[in-house]
């Protein structure tokens, strides 16, 4: 912060690094510490809330400056979306943890919803393949892939951490492409922005195990095709969606004959309701193309920093404390 706030150094917001004010060159990479990672992925979608919530716990005082300046609770998109707290690439642990908080309840509804549980059969897949364990037992490998002592065993786990991954987010994309989510009034936004979560948090963890194995090839052809993905396919027009949900939910009101009292009750309860989340899945959905894309950066990482992509892993995940630390900057620095 000090080198930041005298203008030695500029931050590069999208990519979470610093570079030298007086060339360009890149000076290090800013990532979060796993317990700083832990409590943004615990964090309510509100700003207010969030920006009160710093101000009153002590231990997070003196990161504040850190994070306001990384933009990382500076707007409802970064604090809500699965990537916004996968801003380190070794970040998939708090990813899982916050995709764990949208309450979407996508596992059940692929059981109720019948364009979704058609679409998960057409696929000739069934619904514990969509479920949140596989994701678990893909994180188990990368986490003993980081672990392990040997190349081999590191290669061997990280390649099936990959395999799943991978896998999973292939998956979801399909279940995305047949349901199309924001234009289907069955399916609840928080239900969308849960299955678009369960996408983004599988192309982190895809994004992890590839940095580990350290193809730079694969890594950026990795990151462009998921940011691709989900800023193309997962796109969200928010006026559109609004208007067409607005219209069914007047529509099956009417004739079901409810009355005026269920008629008031859209327009006063479930419309601005509407309203808030779909402003929210607009912000998130931004928010996650823009980090996807940024990590392509990250793929000279290793010789930028000069230690193999095992190493950086290992250095951040034991990285201590609840922080922000910058993986680089030279001695001269100083």
């Amino acid at each position: 912060m000090p080198l930041l706030e005298r203008g030695v150094v500029l931050l590069n917001r999208e990519a979470n690094r610093l570079v030298w004010a007086r060339d360009g060159r890149f000076a290090a990479k800013l990532t979060p510490s796993t317990g700083l990672g832990e409590f943004l992925a615990s964090l309510p979608a509100s700003v207010e809330s969030v920006q009160k919530l710093i101000t009153t716990t002590q231990e997070l005082t003196q990161v504040a400056p850190a994070l306001q300046a990384l933009q990382l609770i500076s707007t409802v998109g970064a604090i809500a979306s699965v990537a916004g707290v996968g801003v380190s690439i070794v970040g998939f642990a708090t990813v899982l943890h916050r995709l764990k908080r949208i309450e979407g309840k996508l596992d059940e509804m692929m059981m109720k919803i019948d364009d979704l549980r058609t679409a998960v059969q057409s696929l000739g897949a069934t619904t514990e393949s969509f479920v949140m364990a596989r994701l678990s037992s893909a994180k188990e490998n990368l986490d003993r892939g980081i672990a392990a002592d040997t190349k081999d065993e590191q290669v061997s786990l990280a390649r099936d951490a990959r395999r799943l991954f991978q896998e999973s987010r292939l998956r979801y994309l399909e279940l995305w492409r047949r349901t199309d989510p924001w234009n289907n009034p069955d399916i609840e936004v928080v239900t969308a922005l849960e299955l678009q979560g369960r996408y983004v948090a599988s192309a982190i963890g895809e994004l992890q195990a590839e940095f580990l194995l350290g193809d730079r090839g694969a890594f950026v052809h990795a990151t462009r095709s998921a940011a691709r993905d989900v800023a193309d396919t997962m796109r969200l027009d928010a006026l559109k969606v609004f208007r067409l949900r607005s219209d069914t939910s007047l529509v099956r009101v009417a004739t079901k004959s409810y009355g005026p009292v269920h008629q008031a009750t859209v327009l006063t309860t479930f419309l601005p309701m509407l309203r808030e989340q779909l402003r929210l899945a607009a912000a998130v959905t931004t928010e996650s193309a823009s980090r996807l894309a940024a990590f392509e950066d990250d793929a000279e990482l290793p010789t930028l920093v000069g230690a193999s992509a095992h190493e950086i892993l290992r250095v951040v995940r034991d990285a201590p404390g609840v922080d922000v630390f910058a993986l680089g900057l030279p001695q001269e620095a100083t």
